[in-house]
Formats: C-alpha cells, structure tokens, sequence
C-alpha cells in the first residue's frame, strides 16, 4: 500500500508512478493537458470535488451513529444539526482544496516540461493535500467528540465508544480506497449490513432469525475498530512524512518502502478479518438474506467488476415499458438468467487478473528490472483484456435485451451509460446543501 499514491489521489490528480531511475529525482510526472472547454473542465471539477468528499462523515452515517447512541428525539435533533454545520465545514473546505490545486495545475500546464519546476510544484500539492486530510481528520473527529459530549447515560456512552469504532472504520475504508494497490479488500461489512432489506444491523444479545449474524457484525466491529485506528493513525504519519520530504526534496526511498510494507501489512491484516467474518456472516444469515449478503459483499468487495452496469440498466428499462407483452417479459427474464450465467466466470477471471497484477505491482521494487517491469505491463495489459471481455459480454446482452422489443420500444428505452458526476446532487445526497 503506497502513501505517495494515496496522497496522489486525494488531490483527483492524472499521476503516474515513474519506473525507479526513468528520470532524475522525479517521482511523479504530470500527464500533459489537453485543451479543454469549459463544460469538460467543469465535470473534471466536478470529479475531483466528489473525491475529496472521500473522508466526509454522510448524513446516512450520522444517523447510524445517533441510532449507536440511542439518542432521544431532542438529542438527534442537535446531533444533526451539528452534522450540518460539520458538512458544510467540510464542504468548504473541499472547495478550497480543489481551487487551490486547479491553480497549481494551471500554472504547470504551460506547454513546458521543467522537471524541477514539476517537482516544485508537487511538493506544493503535496502539503496543500496533507493540510486539506488534517483538516478533514480534524473536522470528523470534532464532530463525534461533540457527540460524545450529547451522551447524558452510561448507555449512550456506551454507544458513543461504539461511534469511534465506526469512525475509524469508515476512515480506514476510505483511506484504502485511495492506494494505487488494486486488490486491497478493506471494506466495511457492516455498512453492508446497514444496506440490506431489512438491515442486518450489529447488535449483542439480539433476538430473531438474524440473532446470529448480528452478533457476529458486533463481534467485528469490536475487533476492527482496534485495528482502523492503528491503520489510519500509521497512514496519517506516512502522510506527512512522505509530504515533509518531497518539499524538502530529500525523498528517502528506504522510507517510502518501510512505510509501504507497514500498509501493506496492516491492509492485510484488516483484509484477513473481513474475509473471515463474511464468511461467518453469511453462514449465520437466514437462507433467504444469503444471497441479497452475497450480492452486496462482491459489489463492495470489487465494485468496479459487481457495480451495476448497462446490462442491468437495459434490463429494469425494459421491464419498466409499460406496454411490454408477457412473451416479451419471459424472454428478457430468460436472457438476463442467461446473463446470470455466463457474468460469474468472467467477473472471476477478471478479478484473478487484478489479483496477479497487485502481487505483480507489490514485487516492484529498487532492484526491479527491465524483465521486473515487462512481466508487470504484460499484467496489467491481462486486466485490461479480462476487463474488455466482461465489457464485450455486457454488450451482447443489452443487444439481446434490445432484440426482444420493438422499433417503437427501442426508441422509448433511456441510454443505459451512465453519465457525468454532479457532485453538488452527491453532496445533497451525503447530507449537504
């Protein structure tokens, strides 16, 4: 796991890891900008404002985190309006981080290529990026101080240790999500659990069909709430360190690797935990949430490969056509089973080829060689193959799908590619203005 890409991210930069000893000193070279106009810069900001909302605690968490607590209708209603003016705290500061590093972009975007004017510049980002994670790290951790202050019982202090648990699991989550690894596994299972209809929510002594599995979800949180914290507390540190030395322009490589593989280790073991209590979870759940568990660990667990695509898109449009007739209605279901069919084994073969190119990538290092290097492009050129395959799979489907319908139902039916991120409509939804 790689602090320098995890804070390249955080700043929605388009960076790329330069091969050991390719250039000078550089560690990062900036992918040269196209001309652009000013609807496709804005989407770009767009973009980039949306990840830098990565750390933010959503109005959704701050519900889970009252119902934690137990907190009575007067306490949840202070709760949230704290939650409000946390999120609009935190938005600010987002805007501010994303204005500043346009400004930076904007000034290395001159056509030349002055790598020790690049190399300045990414040291500015690079502060710029840590101070926008304090502050961010900072605002979350008043917020649940401030909540802890609201706990009037032993109950709700009670509750209250269980809302640093969440906090710091959530913050370990998101911080994995910006490594440049690609196969980390830290996810969240008992936001999967929160996810479900009906939730499966963590609970001791609870009763019910889901008694079990609720029990468990409590017995993880217990468990890697511990392990978030050392995680988020050791990745802040890597933060920092990796910033101070690229603006002193005394990078240490040795340094950078002690940090690598002391993420790494920790993503592991945090991997490792939640391997095991998906499986426990899933054993524990009655027969009919196993498969609506099963669905949601793989989308959390490879979102890109489980995420909802054209395919299911094309299938709930067509579905939804009011003037569909029964036969029409048999075959799309009958295609979409087949799709069921055919998806698994090249989602599997994909996620394999992620899994070759992360161990790939994680053997890179100062002693790798050009053959260290080939054998890493020619990985990931088997992810991108396995990738394409799955894609080319969907198309056939939205084709068939497509087939079933008439003329006039075709052209009645929405696109099904997704569009542009409108990060104001995301914040809304997290809980902002």
């Amino acid at each position: 796991m790689d602090a320098k890409w995890m804070l390249a991210a955080i700043v929605g930069l388009g960076v790329t890891l330069v091969a050991p000893g390719t250039l000078p000193g550089a560690a990062l070279v900036l992918a040269q900008e196209s001309e652009a106009r000013a609807e496709a810069q804005a989407d770009e900001d767009d973009e980039m404002l949306q990840e830098m909302m990565v750390f933010s605690i959503p109005r959704e968490s701050a519900n889970f985190y009252a119902d934690l607590m137990d907190l009575d209708e007067l306490q949840r209603e202070v709760a949230l309006e704290m939650h409000r003016e946390y999120f609009g705290s935190y938005r600010d500061a987002a805007v501010k981080m994303r204005d500043v590093v346009r400004s930076i972009e904007e000034s290395m975007s001159d056509g030349e290529t002055d790598w020790e004017k690049v190399e300045a510049m990414m040291a500015d980002m690079m502060k710029v990026a840590v101070g926008f994670i304090e502050r961010s790290v900072n605002l979350g951790n008043q917020y649940v101080d401030d909540l802890g202050a609201l706990a009037a019982t032993e109950a709700q202090q009670a509750g209250h240790q269980r809302v640093v648990r969440t906090r710091a699991r959530e913050m370990a989550v998101a911080m994995s999500s910006m490594n440049g690894g690609l196969d980390s596994g830290m996810i969240d299972l008992v936001a999967i659990g929160r996810g479900m209809d009906p939730p499966v929510l963590p609970a001791e002594n609870a009763t019910g069909d889901a008694a079990a599995a609720q029990q468990a979800l409590y017995e993880y949180e217990v468990e890697l709430g511990e392990q978030s914290a050392a995680f988020v507390e050791r990745a802040l540190t890597a933060f920092r360190e990796m910033a101070k030395a690229m603006s002193e322009g005394s990078e240490d490589a040795t340094l950078e690797s002690r940090f690598e593989d002391e993420l790494e280790a920790m993503a592991k073991g945090i991997s490792a935990v939640n391997e095991r209590y998906a499986r426990r979870v899933h054993a524990m759940l009655p027969n009919e949430l196993r498969e609506a568990w099963d669905a949601a660990y793989k989308q959390a667990r490879w979102p890109e490969v489980y995420a909802p695509g054209d395919v299911d898109r094309a299938f709930d449009a067509a579905l939804a056509l009011s003037d569909l007739t029964e036969d029409q209605r048999g075959a799309i279901e009958a295609t979409m089973s087949q799709y069921v069919r055919e998806v698994e084994p090249a989602n599997k073969a994909w996620i394999d080829a992620v899994a070759d190119l992360d161990e790939a990538r994680q053997a890179l290092g100062e002693d790798s060689d050009q053959d260290d290097w080939m054998a890493y492009q020619a990985k990931n050129e088997a992810v991108q193959q396995r990738r394409s395959d799955r894609m080319a799979l969907d198309e056939r489907f939205v084709e068939r799908v497509l087939a079933v319908l008439t003329p006039e139902q075709q052209e009645a039916m929405p696109d099904a590619a997704g569009g542009a991120v409108d990060a104001d409509a995301v914040i809304r939804e997290m809980g902002g203005g």
